[in-house]
């Protein structure tokens, strides 16, 4: 994993690094904005479920990315490991919440200054 594209969300510092101004590149005139995220979160873990006789675990996996009929990406990591043998790894665990498309009622200007 690429430690420099994570935040550790138990470290103050790091989390600090949420709140800093980004740069836009792509000045022009715009009237439609697709509003999304995308929640990629690093985590290594048991996890004992209520039938009190399995535990899974975090795996590696990899992504597979799909373009749907709607032309939106959908990505899914597959584990090639069975989530119930140990040990735990480390691993990546994504919420894509979809998003959304808005209009502006004026259209939203970003200058090269």
């Amino acid at each position: 994993f690429v430690s420099e594209r994570y935040l550790d969300l138990m470290n103050e510092t790091q989390v600090a690094q949420l709140t800093t101004n980004a740069t836009i590149n792509r000045p022009g005139s715009y009237r439609y904005a697709v509003v999304t995220w995308y929640q990629p979160i690093k985590v290594q873990a048991s996890i004992f479920l209520t039938d009190g006789n399995t535990t899974l675990y975090t795996k590696q996996g990899s992504l597979h990315s799909s373009v749907g009929v709607d032309g939106m990406v959908s990505t899914h990591m597959i584990s090639a490991t069975a989530l119930n043998e140990e040990p735990s790894e480390m691993s990546i665990i994504m919420l894509n919440n979809g998003g959304t498309f808005g209009k502006f009622q004026n259209p939203f200007v970003i200058t090269q200054d």
